[in-house]
């Protein structure tokens, strides 16, 4: 026979040993969370100059920070001549063209014509907005 007595265990072993296991880890956590927090404790004292450098770090962040953009309000007396400006330059092409057709070019048709674009441009630009 065996001579040797069998080890009993407790319901309640298990659990104790969970716990001695768990308790310094959760200390240990805790410990850690705490010390990465951006801010002293409650019940702590603020070292000198930290509110300074809190203060000077959200100036600077509104200084940085992109102010929201005006809105514009389109100016419909300067888009009307524009447009109008535009419809006679425009109305001025055809002949000119005609007139190429024969051989003839006139001297200031390139320069209508980047006119013409510029208008356009400025007028899809004012309407976008």
């Amino acid at each position: 026979m065996d001579s040797c007595p069998k080890e009993v265990q407790f319901p309640f072993q298990r659990c104790v040993v969970k716990k001695l296991l768990c308790l310094p880890s959760v200390i240990l956590l805790s410990c850690l969370a705490l010390a990465q927090s951006p801010s002293p404790p409650p019940g702590y004292a603020i070292p000198p100059g930290y509110r300074e450098a809190e203060r000077q770090a959200e100036e600077l962040d509104k200084e940085t920070a992109p102010r929201p953009a005006q809105v514009q309000q389109p100016d419909f007396a300067q888009m009307q001549r524009s447009a109008r400006e535009l419809a006679t330059l425009a109305r001025s092409i055809p002949p000119d063209i005609d007139l190429t057709a024969k051989g003839l070019l006139a001297k200031d048709l390139a320069s209508r014509l980047k006119k013409i674009e510029k208008l356009a441009k400025q007028l899809r630009s004012e309407i976008s907005r």
